[in-house]
């Protein structure tokens, strides 16, 4: 197992400058098994970074469908919108379908 709570004594959801957390970026680059495990060691899903973008928009963004499909299976909402900057008002599955990702099929 890659995180183990006696390993470290880093918060899973540690932000960085841009407000994105270690999930945003197993989102967003397709590590399937960092989403997994860091959504098992208790990851907030739905946590915004600064622009008010989640994992799942990162994911559906770049249409990485297994993620996507991980995600929505551990309750992220493919309907938050993003706060701030070019994707404002847009959630997750708009920017999926905008894509004409897969991933819009498995909303």
């Amino acid at each position: 197992e890659m995180l183990a709570p006696s390993q470290t004594s880093a918060s899973v959801d540690h932000r960085d400058s841009f407000g994105r957390t270690a999930l945003h970026y197993a989102a967003g680059y397709a590590e399937v098994s960092a989403v997994a495990a860091l959504v098992r060691h208790g990851a907030t899903v739905d946590a915004p970074d600064r622009s008010g973008m989640t994992a799942l928009h990162w994911a559906c963004l770049r249409s990485h469908v297994q993620v996507v499909e991980a995600l929505l299976a551990a309750g992220a909402d493919p309907l938050v919108p993003a706060t701030v900057g070019v994707f404002a008002g847009r959630s997750a599955f708009d920017l999926a379908r905008r894509n004409e990702a897969k991933s819009a099929q498995v909303t």
